[in-house]
């Protein structure tokens, strides 16, 4: 359990570390893509204003470029150690928020010392609302602490450059007495900028936490339910009985992965061979461990001495114990008597079963003997059904999702289409005919995908 758990949380940090990951890389794409957006509008802007000044443009697109070089090379160095040490991964974007988070006071500084622009009028352009872009991308990196880094430095950067500009140059005449008050408000704005990007992250992070717990959920489930899948398969026989005079076979196609039905046989020591269908209500992995439970009480109850009745009875009282309110088991059996020819049936609650008689060509129906196992604790069963069977006669104990299957038009396949379907291939062979009842059903069906588990067990008089 423990190992199972720490897999479980080793699991957990590599999906959220990719997540983290992946937002990095769209935070550098999206951080790359604005920088040179910048740069053709600020080339774009001095060429058609007719203001192109070799030297100050030239000064800032390379400083954009010297920008998208610095963010360049940061993310390539975070990629290499990315998988390494967590302390030094979290040093490196901490780093690269504060470096990132003060390139505007890297264009603010240049455009100081710009004749045409000026210390205080430097404080005002366009380039402030860099700050509060890159605060916004910081978002991308579902770090909270992070984020709260990056308007800290947006707003010491900005702030510095303030004070350093109010301290070393005069202001101009034009220049508002309260021009300083409103820079540090400016700053204060980023910092509640990078506040409200914590936010955010937080609740990306969150998020993403969710997800990724869904999916871990998911694939456990599914892998839960592949491991049910194959004992399911291991719980049906491999290969027919060898009863002599009959030829006996069984298929089980489940709606989902695992499913409620289950067929079954063995062979007794006196030389009768017992044959069990049974349907589970509902499909998935709850039928699908009744199944399993229902198997190993008949393999240890029809063993013992005794007939159907009997065996069935304690079915009834052993399974009963194991099934939740509102849930029960249909169930059929027919105890085969080789020398005789001879089927004892015995069906608690389970339909259809069909009988071929070859020699009329006809298809009867058989009735049940009892109400479904689970039902009554104490529940009675009609004496079993004792059936001659001749030669060709054909008995198939099948499950009711082939009569229940719908087509497009809503319409149920129903139990006379069953019978057609059996009396026109009752003279092959047991597998055969369960490949023909399948191929029928299906082709009824068309599009209509498979509501309930099909399965069917074909016993047939050979000679």
């Amino acid at each position: 359990m423990n190992s199972q758990a720490t897999k479980r949380g080793a699991d957990f940090s590599e999906l959220l570390r990719a997540q983290l990951w992946r937002g990095e890389r769209l935070r550098v794409t999206a951080a790359l893509a604005l920088l040179v957006t910048l740069a053709v509008v600020v080339l774009a802007r001095d060429l058609f204003a007719g203001r192109y000044e070799l030297i100050s443009s030239g000064i800032g697109l390379a400083t954009l470029g010297a920008m998208v070089a610095v963010e360049s090379i940061w993310f390539l160095i975070l990629r290499r150690v990315r998988r390494g040490s967590g302390t030094l991964m979290g040093a490196l974007v901490a780093a690269g928020t504060v470096i990132e988070a003060n390139f505007p006071t890297i264009g603010i500084v240049l455009m100081t010392a710009n004749p045409a622009v000026g210390p205080y009028r430097a404080l005002a352009t366009p380039m402030v609302t860099l700050y509060f872009l890159f605060i916004i991308l910081s978002a991308l990196r579902v770090r909270p602490g992070i984020c709260i880094l990056s308007g800290l430095a947006a707003s010491g950067g900005y702030l510095a450059i303030t004070l350093a500009t109010h301290a070393m140059f005069p202001p101009p005449p034009s220049a508002l007495p309260q021009g300083l008050w409103f820079s540090m408000t400016a700053a204060m704005m980023m910092l509640l900028a990078g506040l409200l990007s914590a936010v955010v992250s937080r609740q990306v992070l969150l998020s993403a936490s969710h997800a990724i717990e869904a999916s871990l959920s998911r694939q456990k489930l599914e892998a839960d339910m592949t491991v049910a899948a194959e004992i399911q398969r291991n719980l049906l026989p491999e290969r027919s009985p060898r009863a002599q005079g009959f030829d006996v076979a069984g298929r089980s196609i489940p709606a989902g992965q695992t499913g409620g039905d289950s067929f079954d046989w063995l062979t007794l020591e006196d030389g009768r061979t017992v044959v069990t269908l049974a349907d589970v209500t509902g499909h998935g992995i709850g039928p699908a461990l009744l199944a399993a439970n229902l198997h190993a009480y008949v393999h240890a109850i029809f063993t013992s001495p005794g007939g159907a009745g009997e065996w069935v009875a304690r079915l009834n009282q052993s399974i009963g114990a194991s099934l939740s309110e509102g849930r029960f088991v249909t169930f059929a059996t027919a105890v085969l008597h080789p020398p005789t020819a001879a089927v004892e049936l015995l069906s608690a609650g389970h339909g259809p079963i069909l009988l071929y008689r070859a020699a009329q060509g006809e298809v009867s129906e058989l009735t049940a003997h009892g109400v479904p196992l689970g039902v009554l604790a104490e529940a009675a069963f009609d004496e079993p059904t004792r059936l001659q069977m001749g030669r060709g006669d054909v008995l198939v104990l099948i499950t009711d999702g082939f009569v229940e299957q719908v087509n497009a038009a809503g319409e149920q396949y129903g139990s006379d289409r069953l019978k057609d379907s059996l009396l026109r291939w009752a003279s092959r062979d047991s597998g055969e005919i369960i490949a023909a009842l399948y191929a029928d059903v299906q082709a009824f069906a068309a599009a209509v995908p498979q509501a309930d588990d099909l399965t069917v067990t074909v016993i047939r008089r050979t000679n």
